[in-house]
């Protein structure tokens, strides 16, 4: 009896710190619920929330973003409110992982409150001065120039006064979240991002001055091209490159003349070099070395074209060439097509060979086309000219069989010899002696002689 009159006892003395929990209880959630209500209204007012929640691709058909917000915050304090209920009824160790929760974010409150103040501040700040910087570039003319210097094209809609002050408020805001990051005290997390924006401001320096090389060289690439163009028309560029058949300058609906594709090209090279040269700045070597690979190929390209160029030019002559000299219409259109093209072929070969694609593949198929063309030739002209080789030899021979021989009289030749030896100065220094002369003919066999002549027709 006495241990349940203790118990009830001790219950009843528990009751004031019950009642005391219940009104901590019952106070706590008035004050969220008015806390609640109150942050809904202040969110109805501005557009910062609903703007938030549509960059967050946060659903907000069931519940409005003022209704998520204000809930999530009173069951924030509710948290609270429960965990000084427990404590006022001596129940601290269910509720101490909350209790120590809440000591952690009430402690680190401040550093995320500065964080914000330092956000907002230097937010601020920044957007005045990009206005600043954007007004007072509009009235100086900055406009005039970029179009000018043809930057309009490339920024596409966007004015280079608001590039220019969206570059500035970039700056500003860049020193502005690192002192943000530093007030939280988050090491983990801060020092990675501290230490990036930390280089990429000492970068600044030199991407403002790779951003001047490149509108340098936009520029000059520019007068570059006007000037090229300009020479290779006065060269008669477009007229060479329409009798080679590469194209017709002259052609309708052409956006542009050869010259004016090869001034673009020089202007593209010029804007290349200039690019190297703000790459290396900035420290992107990977993409310095790929552009500079393509540099040190061009004069390959350029020498492959010329070999083309030079290759259309000789074969057009070629074929104009051998169809003036051949009186017959189709076989001179045939003859000349066929140099043409072969010249053609050997030029493509060569500009392929220059360019270094393949090098082995190449030069044996030119090779095997070369031997082919040749064997070819070869056994045409054989088959075709079989029987014409068969004539010419029937007629030689023919020729040879009607060739006769003839035994040499002697007394015309001791006549002969008589003429020459009364007549003074003709051949009778050299002569022998009459009766030399007898004895040796006299002894002359026709069967023997210098030539060994055989019986009469005979060789």
């Amino acid at each position: 009896m006495n241990n349940v009159f203790n118990m009830w006892m001790g219950y009843l003395g528990r009751l004031p710190d019950l009642i005391i929990a219940l009104l901590v209880l019952l106070v706590g959630w008035l004050i969220a619920k008015g806390i609640a209500k109150g942050v809904r209204k202040a969110l109805r007012k501005t557009s910062l929330d609903d703007r938030l929640f549509s960059k967050m691709n946060i659903n907000t058909q069931k519940y409005s973003s003022e209704e998520i917000i204000s809930k999530v915050v009173f069951w924030i304090l509710m948290i609270v409110v429960f965990v000084i209920f427990f404590n006022t009824l001596n129940m601290g160790g269910a509720v101490g992982p909350f209790t120590a929760m809440l000591n952690t974010l009430f402690g680190f409150l401040p550093n995320i409150l500065g964080a914000v103040i330092v956000l907002a501040i230097g937010w601020i700040v920044a957007r005045l001065v990009k206005g600043i910087v954007v007004g007072i570039l509009t009235r100086v003319g900055t406009e005039r120039l970029s179009a000018k210097v043809g930057l309009n094209k490339i920024l596409e809609g966007t004015s280079l006064s608001s590039l220019i002050g969206t570059i500035v408020y970039i700056l500003i805001l860049i020193p502005v979240v690192i002192t943000a990051l530093e007030t939280l005290e988050l090491h983990g997390i801060a020092a990675p991002a501290i230490a990036m924006l930390n280089n990429v401001l000492t970068m600044i320096p030199n991407i403002i001055i790779a951003g001047i090389l490149i509108a340098a060289g936009i520029w000059l690439g520019k007068w570059v091209k006007r000037i090229v163009s300009n020479l290779l028309e006065k060269v008669g560029i477009n007229q060479f490159l329409n009798k080679i058949g590469v194209g017709n300058a002259t052609q309708a609906g052409a956006s542009m003349s050869p010259a004016e594709v090869l001034g673009y090209l020089a202007q593209i090279v010029v804007v290349l070099l200039f690019t190297v040269e703000a790459l290396q700045l900035v420290g992107l070597s990977n993409v310095v070395g790929i552009i500079n690979a393509i540099l040190a190929y061009l004069p390959m390209v350029i020498a492959a074209l010329v070999i083309l160029g030079v290759g259309l030019y000789v074969a057009n002559i070629a074929q104009k060439i051998i169809m003036s000299m051949i009186v017959q219409r189709q076989e001179a259109k045939l003859f000349g097509n066929i140099a043409k093209y072969i010249i053609i072929i050997f030029a493509v070969f060569m500009a392929v060979d220059q360019l270094q694609i393949a090098n082995t593949v190449v030069n044996s198929a030119f090779i095997l086309i070369l031997g082919g063309i040749a064997l070819a030739f070869g056994i045409s002209f054989g088959l075709g000219g079989k029987e014409f080789a068969q004539r010419r030899l029937a007629k030689l021979e023919e020729k040879m069989d009607k060739t006769e021989t003839k035994e040499p009289n002697k007394e015309e030749i001791k006549e002969e010899a008589k003429l020459n030896k009364n007549q003074p100065g003709v051949g009778n220094d050299n002569l022998p002696s009459t009766e030399t002369q007898t004895t040796d003919l006299d002894d002359y066999d026709p069967n023997v002689g210098p030539f060994n002549r055989g019986p009469k027709g005979d060789l």
